[in-house]
Parts: C-alpha cells; structure tokens; sequence
C-alpha cells in the first residue's frame, strides 16, 4: 500500500518546505518512483470505470474525464480507454493475477500495444513472450501485429520512414497547449490553415481503414472520434454560411 501521506508532502514540496534528512528523501524517493511507474495504467483503469458508468453518453463521459480529471487530450484519453478497458477486461478472463501483475506493470506505451489484442488471448500471448518487460516498444508492437496476422506496420515504416515516431510526436501534444497556441494573438492563418490541412489530410487517409475495420475498434473510441468529426463540421459549415451571409449583405 502506498502511504497516503504523499500527497501532503507534495504539497508541502509545492508550498516550499523542503525535506532535508536523508532518509525522509529517501523514502519520498523510492514512493515517487513508483507512484510514477504505475499512474497511467491506474488512471487507465480510472478512466475505463467512468466510461462504464456514462453507457452510450460519451459527451457526458468526455466531459468528465476533462472537468474531473483534467484529461483534455482526446487521442490520449483514447488510449487511456483502450488500456482501462484491456485491463478491466483482464480480470473477466482466464488471466491469472501474476500475468495480471506482469501486464499491469509494463510501460504504457507497451500496454497500448497489448489492448489491440482481444483480453482472452492474452494469457496465450503472455505464455508466449514471458519477457515483454525486456522487449522494446516496437518489438511488443511486431509481436502484436504477428498475432493478429498483420504485416502492414513493417509496410509503412518502409514507404514512410520515421512516419510512426513522428506520429507519436503529434499524439504526444497537450490538447489544452494546443489551443493556447490558437488563442494567442500571434496565431495567424497561415498556420491555423496548415494545422487543420495537416489533420484532414490524416484522416482522410486513414479513415478508409478504420471503416473497414470497425469490428476490431473499440465503440466508444470510434464514437468519440465519430463526434469530434461531426464538431468540426459544424462549425466549419457555420463559418462557411456566416461568410456567405456577410458577401449577400455587402
């Protein structure tokens, strides 16, 4: 059990009072570390909780993952889900609890990887490579990708090299910095035009794809994405029909 105390004594960090003995450093230390280690996968399982509770209301669930959690990044609330999920579903199967431990306590990204993987395949999966701890981000994706058959990842890294780091750069992006980036009075339309062509474009492009895989998405990431979509439209259009509307006047 983690003491419970930590949170006051980050806050007392946070109002200036400083630990200085040792072996209070020490121990203070040694609970960050693992806070640290194992927050995304808890939050993951936070989040995945709250999308249970909302049903089909996934505005109500978008809302409070940003009002209550301050999650405001929607392609990383996405992949929260998805490990939530992964991890929820874990307990529901024929995983045991030390695969559970093992699944639990691996890097996030690792995990990512893993919730593409239907929950009751895992514990072959995890039987199959007992040392996914040791194996890199790009070696548990392979690995994946092997199980369910794929070979297009290896494709698109050799049409477009870097591609997949840079995409992991995009995603990376706070979704609240973004927007004081378009608020601030600097912004001009030349980068607000490239921004959004960038992100059509990327849609576009892969959209096709997620159609014609819906049965292996998970329905409320593709709800979310479905409205974030719908969210765009709109207020593309209206801008649209105000610009027309003022042309008439004039």
């Amino acid at each position: 059990m983690l003491d419970c105390g930590i949170l006051q004594k980050i806050d007392a960090i946070a109002e200036g009072r400083l630990p200085e003995e040792l072996d209070e450093l020490t121990a203070l230390g040694r609970a960050l570390f693992r806070v640290n280690a194992l927050t995304a996968q808890t939050l993951a399982v936070v989040v995945a909780g709250g999308s249970a509770a909302f049903g089909r209301n996934i505005a109500g669930w978008s809302e409070w993952c940003v009002k209550e959690l301050g999650i405001d990044n929607a392609s990383y609330r996405s992949h929260l889900l998805a490990v939530g999920k992964m991890l929820r579903a874990l307990r529901n199967s024929d995983c045991s609890i030390p695969q559970f431990r093992k699944i639990f306590s691996l890097a996030h990204d690792k995990q990512l990887a893993l919730s593409r993987l239907p929950a009751d395949r895992l514990p072959a999966f995890l039987s199959h490579y007992p040392e996914l701890d040791r194996m890199s981000r790009e070696e548990v994706r392979a690995a994946v990708s092997a199980a369910l058959g794929e070979t297009a990842p290896a494709a698109v890294q050799q049409l477009l090299p870097g591609f997949d780091k840079a995409l992991d750069v995009i995603v990376a992006i706070d979704e609240g910095k973004l927007l004081e980036v378009a608020t601030n009075p600097r912004f001009d339309t030349q980068t607000a035009l490239k921004m959004s062509y960038s992100g059509v474009t990327l849609c576009k492009a892969s959209v096709g794809y997620l159609a014609d895989h819906a049965d292996e998405l998970d329905d409320d990431m593709l709800a979310e994405l479905a409205e974030n979509v719908e969210m765009i439209r709109n207020r593309l259009a209206s801008a649209v029909a105000d610009r027309r509307k003022k042309l008439l006047n004039n």
